[in-house]
């Protein structure tokens, strides 16, 4: 059994089951990935296309009630398999959970902490209910896409999922393909 998990601009993961058939093999979407990271270093930090490193992030303090808003969308309690994409996870919704959270005025390093603790929160949550529904124990996950270079982002996921972790590339799949 094994999670190939790519967060990209939309965060998803597809688990192989270890019996190599088709058969319970599943991918979904999980939520956002880097899309709301990245827009918001672009917005506060001009001339960086993303986080690098997760040096914003980092030096940024997590606001609870912001992300608490941010988690408090149907999207995240629909049942499995579920698609999304910028349609939803775009700047008018963090926009709208600012203000719902009293958070307009939150400073730049906290807001892009707050949408990474988001993206893996979001990402967890699925996971770890997929392995709960499937009593699944310590399957290994593979990261790949953007995301499995954000040091914050992966240290996150390694916290909150107790899963041996490795880039795809370890597999002899490029991992930035």
């Amino acid at each position: 059994d094994r999670f190939l998990v790519n967060c990209g601009g939309i965060a998803n993961f597809t688990y192989l089951p270890s019996s190599g058939t088709a058969q319970g093999a599943f991918a979904t979407d999980t939520g956002p990935g880097n899309t709301l990271i990245d827009a918001f270093t672009q917005i506060h930090y001009p001339g960086n296309d993303y986080d690098k490193d997760a040096q914003f992030a980092l030096s940024g303090s997590v606001n609870s009630a912001l992300l608490s808003a941010l988690k408090d969308n149907p999207f995240f309690e629909a049942p499995f398999p579920k698609t999304t994409g910028p349609e939803l996870f775009n700047v008018d919704y963090v926009r709208s959970a600012q203000a719902q959270s009293d958070a307009t005025t939150i400073e730049p390093a906290d807001l892009i902490a707050t949408l990474v603790h988001f993206t893996a929160e979001t990402m967890s949550e699925a996971i770890r209910s997929h392995c709960i529904n499937k009593s699944l124990s310590r399957p290994p996950i593979y990261l790949s896409g953007g995301g499995m270079h954000n040091p914050l982002l992966v240290t996150l996921l390694e916290q909150n999922i107790d899963s041996p972790f490795s880039t795809i590339d370890s597999l002899g799949v490029p991992g930035d393909a």
